[in-house]
């Protein structure tokens, strides 16, 4: 039986009221097909051993220099696809975004009637974030912005924002250029989060992003850090997954947890800037999972935070 995805849970995900979401992705809130089915127990338990099954059997955290060639390759063919059909959300979104017919959503594992749900939601959620953070900014920063999907909708949701898309591939900041070109408020530039450049400078009351960027820097993420806290943006948003978020003590999560540190993401972050927020370096303003996930972990946690000028 099908059932409708209760509106707090709607909500929740986009941290606002109907009443209040934002003008330019209102009606891609509307058309969400938000049906879906529980899984029986048989289900349920024959997705848990797949989960299981792909942690021990299959996964390997990969070297950098493979991350660097995979990403490459991959946003090379999104490029491609930009320069026969043009910018659009379907030749900007990733190769690695599949249809999934079980995802996880709020402590459960559910069947959605639209197979793109969890990858529609995530995108809905940085507009409806965003919105409510980064209104107040000038220039946005996104870091490790791969086909630069995200920016583009930002775009077209906050006319007379300029947009920066930061990324160390050079198939990335091609399709960025494509964005230039046709007019588009939006400049690239090549980065890497683990070697940041001295030269690049965050203009002063700019917003920052990651989204899934952060998450292959393991326990490597001190330098971007360091980085961010001298220059001081005006606010930082994270949508990236957190391991200190999960509950170990219970099944659904406990795999989920699994599955983050078998692919080596991203560690140690959170309590970082738990740390930093107790030298009074930072102020967090949000921290929550949104309970969106693929078949295997939770890929973007909400956090969001700023330097207070301190050192």
């Amino acid at each position: 039986m099908s059932l409708p995805i209760p509106p707090d849970t709607i909500r929740a995900i986009l941290g606002c009221e109907p009443g209040d979401y934002p003008q330019g992705c209102l009606e891609s809130i509307q058309e969400v097909d938000s049906r879906y089915q529980k899984l029986s127990q048989v289900e349920w338990n024959a997705h848990l051993l797949h989960v299981l099954r792909r942690i021990h059997e299959e996964l390997s955290p990969r070297k950098i220099s493979d991350n660097l060639s995979v990403f490459e390759q991959g946003w090379n063919e999104n490029y491609e696809l930009c320069l026969g059909q043009g910018l659009s959300s379907a030749s900007l979104r990733p190769r690695y975004v599949k249809p999934f017919h079980v995802v996880r959503l709020c402590g459960e594992y559910i069947h959605p009637h639209d197979p793109y749900f969890s990858d529609r939601m995530l995108s809905l959620a940085i507009q409806c974030w965003s919105a409510k953070y980064l209104t107040d900014v000038d220039q946005v920063y996104e870091f490790g912005c791969g086909t630069g999907r995200y920016l583009f909708q930002l775009a077209g949701l906050f006319p007379g924002k300029r947009f920066v898309g930061l990324d160390w591939t050079r198939a990335s900041q091609r399709i960025i250029n494509l964005m230039t070109l046709a007019g588009l408020p939006i400049r690239g530039q090549r980065f890497n989060m683990m070697k940041p450049l001295t030269q690049v400078r965050i203009e002063e009351g700019s917003g920052v992003l990651t989204i899934g960027a952060m998450e292959q820097l393991g326990d490597r993420y001190q330098a971007f850090l360091d980085f961010l806290l001298s220059n001081q943006p005006r606010i930082v948003m994270h949508f990236e997954p957190i391991e200190e978020f999960y509950d170990q003590n219970n099944i659904f999560d406990y795999v989920g947890w699994l599955y983050h540190r078998k692919r080596g993401y991203l560690r140690g972050y959170w309590t970082a800037l738990q740390s930093l927020e107790r030298q009074r370096r930072i102020t967090i303003l949000e921290a929550r999972r949104l309970g969106v996930g693929d078949p295997y972990h939770e890929s973007s946690s909400l956090i969001i935070w700023q330097p207070t000028g301190l050192s």
